[in-house]
């Protein structure tokens, strides 16, 4: 059996539901190292919400769930698209209790971090259903590894956010809702877990937007926002280094969000997001200290991000498909003209950019490249 059925309601608490609980940070833990086991050779597409990992000469998809009804099953499926083949590769199937959240690349090493959902037995409690989080690591095209992460550094209560990779060196899992903890970090050189802290930041801001990109990780933070004028004091930009330090938090003052849904993009080791009515603030990563923000001028027309796991990585200003931009003066650039098919998925490592376009049902997307200019 490929799946096991869960409500849909299920499945929408499971991922929201936020715990109270975690380790101190700084905690320091050996990660396993166990055997692969094995297994089948998917068959069906991934479903909806599946793990990706990019990488400049693949795209990988894994798990999700599928919707039929009322009624959604955990998805097993991993497939692998290749840029010199131009193909889709079928991987072996996930284990069929593992509801995939995110995925990594890492040393070249494939990683999948998941919850354990096995059983299902009181929709009403889904930390007791789906009762730990768990790393997956593909092994020769074979099998997948699967440990738990560790409670010392992630209280099994917790659900999952944010998963990406540092460096090249950590891959990165947040805890949503964690007052004190930002990010467990899997040393994959050394095989350790490790804790890193929330960012220091000003009362009554937290971290809302967080960009992987190129090995970087940027984040930022609002302060309070007024409902009627949509108007916050500060914009905030940090940066977490290779060293798991935080940088200085770096703020843009006296800014008031324009009305037009533009979408925040995330590229290039940049970030960068409409601030003012006409304006846009972009933060560029640095190898050590704050990121750099400059206010530039904000594109022509709003931008319409498309859909990516997390913040769009690629979007669309009139005929344009545009990145955040890699040169001081501007918030965005256009790197072709604007797609034409329905994209259901467009992620950008290195200088390749993957958009996805969504084909009948049961069909694998078709995938075609970009080059994004570094």
């Amino acid at each position: 059996m490929h799946s096991r059925t869960m409500s849909l309601a299920l499945v929408a608490a499971g991922l929201a539901v936020v715990a109270a609980g975690c380790s101190d940070s700084g905690t320091s833990v050996e990660a396993g190292a166990p055997e692969p086991a094995k297994s089948a050779i998917s068959t069906r597409p991934p479903g909806t919400a599946s793990a990706v990992a990019a990488s400049d000469e693949s795209l990988v998809v894994a798990g999700g769930f599928n919707v039929v009804g009322a009624d959604a099953t955990i998805s097993a499926d991993a497939w692998r698209w290749q840029k010199a083949s131009k193909q889709w590769a079928a991987l072996p199937q996930l284990p069929t209790n593992v509801l995939a959240v995110g995925a990594a690349t890492v040393q070249g090493r494939l990683f999948v971090v998941g919850r354990d959902c096995n059983g299902f037995k009181d929709v009403g409690r889904p930390t007791e259903d789906c009762a730990k989080s768990v790393l997956l690591e593909l092994v020769d095209d074979e099998g997948w590894t699967v440990t738990d992460i560790p409670t010392e550094v992630l209280d099994a209560s917790f659900t999952l956010g944010n998963v990406g990779a540092l460096d090249d060196r950590y891959l990165l899992v947040g805890p949503e809702g964690s007052p004190d903890i930002s990010f467990v970090a899997l040393d994959v050189r050394e095989g350790r877990w490790s804790t890193v802290p929330q960012p220091k930041l000003a009362a009554n801001t937290m971290l809302v937007g967080s960009c992987f990109t190129n090995g970087t990780f940027l984040g930022y933070a609002n302060g309070t926002i007024s409902s009627s004028a949509g108007r916050a004091d500060t914009l905030t930009f940090v940066e977490l280094h290779s060293d798991l330090e935080w940088s200085e938090p770096v703020s843009v003052r006296d800014i008031k969000f324009p009305q037009n849904n533009s979408a925040a993009l995330c590229t290039n080791g940049a970030l960068t997001t409409e601030t003012n009515a006409g304006v846009s603030s972009i933060a560029r990563s640095q190898d050590s200290g704050p990121p750099t923000v400059e206010q530039v001028p904000a594109p022509s027309a709003p931008v319409a991000g498309l859909e990516a796991r997390g913040l769009s990585s690629l979007g669309v200003v009139g005929d344009q498909l545009v990145a955040a931009s890699a040169a001081k003066g501007a918030a965005v650039q256009g790197i072709g003209p604007a797609p034409t098919g329905q994209v259901s998925l467009a992620v950008v490592s290195g200088s390749t950019g993957y958009l996805a376009y969504e084909g009948p049902p049961g069909e694998l997307p078709s995938v075609e490249t970009v080059e994004v200019p570094a």
